[in-house]
């Protein structure tokens, strides 16, 4: 009979066990999850390890196996549902975003679902030959965003939502602007949208004549202007043209402007999102405190310029130069 410590010695624990299962399906699963199989043999695995002085209970067995049942039938039912999704996608238009798994850099692409795929327990959708996860889609229509035979309507949901677009310059360069959609446009080209509340930052803005930003922000405030922009990442220099509305300098001591009406064709937009009017609202007060803070400084530095203080009950001593000295005839001092 073995003894206890040849017992101990052969236990595993549960993080032991799972490693070894996780290295085990490494080469047949790519997914990075435990699926059944991998469950199933965990818990052969678990019951050919217990400690035979106090083994597990057929009732702990019965739970665990009830809630790999419960969670066995809604993954079958999510993978149902996302490739019935997918299947309703087949040939229609669809934009969706993909990540560089080398670099981790995503970026959107945009064209018809050719087929959908099931690869490692996911859908994909097939777009210019490429694998989209379905999730990632974030726009499906019949016909190409800003095509002819939409109509302005299809769009409605847009307005008042933020959305991201692409602008573009002569060279194929481009960047991203982020604004509230405010309205839409039908023109003979197609449909336009507008974006308000346009934060960017410009470059190589033209300042001369003016004092400083702040003068050419008071002086153009209310107007259409056209600025440079500059890519981060590609250092493509882009143009954008819309009414100022008003302008600020960043953490950085770097001029920042805010415009309204920039108008761009409505298949730039990328993405879009809900408002979060409590961020808008903490950086207007937080523009507003830095201002408050900026003038509170400068008033106390020119206090203390301008203030002659003397301490109290200081004597002051007269200047030598501004005393008289009156000498009385008699040779005294008067």
């Amino acid at each position: 009979m073995p003894d206890v410590a040849s017992i101990a010695s052969n236990q595993k624990t549960i993080e032991q066990i799972i490693a070894e299962q996780a290295n085990k399906s490494k080469n047949t699963r790519n997914t990075g999850e435990l699926g059944k199989n991998d469950f199933l043999q965990l818990l052969i695995t678990q019951v050919q390890h217990q400690d035979p002085l106090d083994p597990q209970s057929d009732t702990d067995f019965i739970a665990q196996m009830a809630q790999f049942s419960a969670l066995e039938q809604m993954q079958n039912l999510n993978n149902a549902f996302s490739m019935t999704k997918g299947f309703g996608m087949i040939g229609k238009y669809a934009v969706g975003q993909i990540t560089n798994e080398d670099t981790g850099n995503t970026s959107f692409i945009s064209g018809v679902v050719e087929s959908v795929r099931v690869k490692g327990g996911k859908v994909y959708a097939i777009i210019d030959g490429q694998e989209v996860d379905i999730d990632s889609i974030t726009d499906v229509s019949d016909t190409a965003l800003g095509s002819a035979n939409r109509r302005i309507s299809d769009y409605s949901g847009l307005v008042g939502m933020l959305g991201s677009a692409y602008l573009f310059n002569n060279d194929g360069g481009k960047t991203t602007i982020k604004g509230i959609i405010s309205s839409l446009e039908q023109r003979a080209d197609g449909i336009y949208a507008r974006l308000d509340e346009v934060d960017v930052k410009p470059h190589e803005l033209d300042l001369e004549g003016f004092e400083g930003p702040e003068e050419y922000v008071m002086t153009y405030a209310g107007k259409e202007i056209t600025i440079k922009l500059k890519d981060p990442e590609t250092d493509a220099v882009i143009r954008v043209t819309g009414m100022l509305r008003d302008g600020y300098l960043d953490n950085s001591d770097k001029l920042c402007l805010i415009l309204d009406d920039v108008t761009l064709p409505v298949d730039t937009i990328y993405s879009t999102e809900r408002v979060d009017l409590y961020s808008s609202e903490h950086m207007l007060l937080q523009q507003i405190l830095y201002i408050l803070q900026d003038r509170f400084e400068t008033g106390r530095q020119d206090d203390d310029s301008s203030q002659d203080t003397e301490a109290p009950g200081a004597v002051t001593e007269p200047d030598p130069a501004e005393t008289e000295t009156q000498t009385d005839p008699n040779g005294g001092v008067g």
